[in-house]
């Protein structure tokens, strides 16, 4: 078993694994800032994972982030992600879906199986906007 390493994380390929999968959805998210259609939330709430199961100072400074921290708010911590920007997510999110989909697929770029992937990673998009980004309200206090 590998010696523990700072912050008190476990060294294995796992984890390194889960670092640049978080790392390469930070760039992807931070790219969505920038590029319309391409989804930011979705990618940072990836991350978020990534770095929760790897490496948690990471995700931390990413939840402090300037430029990508309020997309983080509705992540965990209670913060309830109003529904019209759910709805408002989702539609834009299946938009470019199916815009992606028609474009590769009938023009003959892409097979069935990139409509089945597209399809399913939609889905898994639609269940983080839905469930996640949720929340759940914080109980009032006294």
């Amino acid at each position: 078993m590998a010696a523990p390493g700072p912050h008190g994380a476990i060294r294995t390929p796992w984890r390194w694994g889960l670092v640049a999968a978080g790392s390469a959805c930070v760039g992807l998210g931070t790219l969505g800032v920038f590029v319309p259609g391409l989804p930011t939330t979705v990618f940072l709430i990836v991350a978020s994972w990534c770095f929760v199961r790897s490496c948690p100072h990471l995700e931390a400074r990413l939840r402090e982030s300037r430029l990508l921290g309020r997309y983080m708010r509705y992540v965990g911590g209670g913060a309830v992600m109003p529904r019209r920007a759910r709805v408002v997510a989702t539609a834009l999110m299946w938009t470019c879906i199916s815009t992606s989909v028609v474009l590769m697929c009938v023009g003959g770029m892409m097979g069935w199986w990139f409509a089945i992937l597209m399809a399913v990673l939609g889905a898994l998009g639609t269940w983080a906007i839905w469930v996640i980004a949720r929340g759940t309200p914080a109980p009032a206090t006294a």
